[in-house]
């Protein structure tokens, strides 16, 4: 919390989970599922097409290649 969390009824909740759904249904995409791995795998994931979109305070890298970043949406 605030930004991700699973709540004692097994129901996901947060700033980023509302924020990701509000992204796919703009995109017309009709699910959203969360992929959870390593803070330094997510470029991989996301270049092999395993993920779209990558959050949870990931710091843009312009080292890393094959990425768009997007300004930040906490500020």
């Amino acid at each position: 919390p605030p930004l991700y969390w699973v709540d004692e009824t097994g129901k996901e909740q947060g700033f980023e989970y509302e924020l990701a759904h509000l992204i796919a249904k703009e995109l017309g995409i009709p699910k959203v599922e969360w992929v959870e791995d390593d803070y330094d795998k997510l470029p991989t994931l996301a270049k092999e097409g395993k993920t779209d979109i990558f959050m949870a305070g990931y710091i843009p890298d312009s080292s890393v290649d094959g990425i768009t970043w997007s300004k930040s949406y906490l500020d």
